[in-house]
């Protein structure tokens, strides 16, 4: 009996199915274990990878030998390195802010000499003493004279807002200064004011404001500046 066209072509399907089967379960095996084999050894190629990039990263790299740096280079760091070293005493030294009014600050007699009168600007208070600043006043014609002294200032500078005064300094004679002079005096010059007006009237700014007056017999001879 012949079979049924589509029996025929049912069992030539299971056949082809089951030998289809059967090839591709040893095609998946052989697959698997190629896999398998390509997984442990890319594994263990990973493991020593990663084993030599930790060890690199744990080992530090060798230092760059330093450049040679020009004097504008040298010049930059040097300044950098003196600010952030700057002694703490030094970077404490903060100036306020001063405003002073004339009729918040009265002349008194109350200064290096009785015969003149004095009004404290505030200056020294506000730069913690690096600083003095004052107006000295005459309320009447002067025959007192200062006597031959000399100050130990880092700086003194006399300014007159008004009148007249004469003074006898070291190796300069009589100086006469009126309204509009200026004089630096260098500490330790001996000097001595003899005479000045009844309206004088002059700024006095020293460095530090605190500082010591000697009292001598003569203008005569060297700058007295030991301290």
């Amino acid at each position: 009996m012949v079979a049924h066209p589509r029996k025929r072509t049912f069992r030539a399907l299971a056949g082809g199915t089951g030998s289809t089967g059967r090839a591709l379960a040893g095609g998946t095996g052989s697959t698997a274990r190629a896999l398998a084999g390509g997984t442990g050894s890319t594994t263990r190629a990973l493991a020593r990878a990663t084993g030599s990039t930790a060890a690199s990263l744990r080992t530090k790299p060798a230092r760059r030998p330093p450049r040679a740096l020009g004097v504008k280079h040298r010049t930059a760091i040097a300044r950098r390195g003196a600010v952030k070293r700057r002694p703490a005493r030094q970077a404490a030294r903060v100036a306020k802010f001063l405003v002073q009014h004339a009729r918040d600050a009265p002349f008194v007699r109350k200064g290096l000499r009785s015969f003149w009168e004095y009004r404290d600007l505030g200056i020294s208070e506000a730069t913690g003493g690096r600083y003095g600043g004052y107006i000295v006043r005459s309320n009447h014609a002067g025959n007192e004279s200062t006597g031959i002294h000399f100050h130990r200032p880092d700086v003194q500078l006399i300014y007159v807002l008004k009148g007249w005064l004469k003074a006898e300094y070291r190796g300069q004679g009589t100086v006469t200064l009126e309204a509009g002079t200026m004089l630096h005096n260098p500490p330790g010059n001996p000097h001595n004011v003899f005479a000045y007006s009844e309206d004088l009237e002059f700024l006095e700014i020293t460095a530090p404001a605190d500082y010591p007056t000697v009292d001598v017999e003569s203008v005569a001879g060297p700058l007295r500046i030991r301290r």
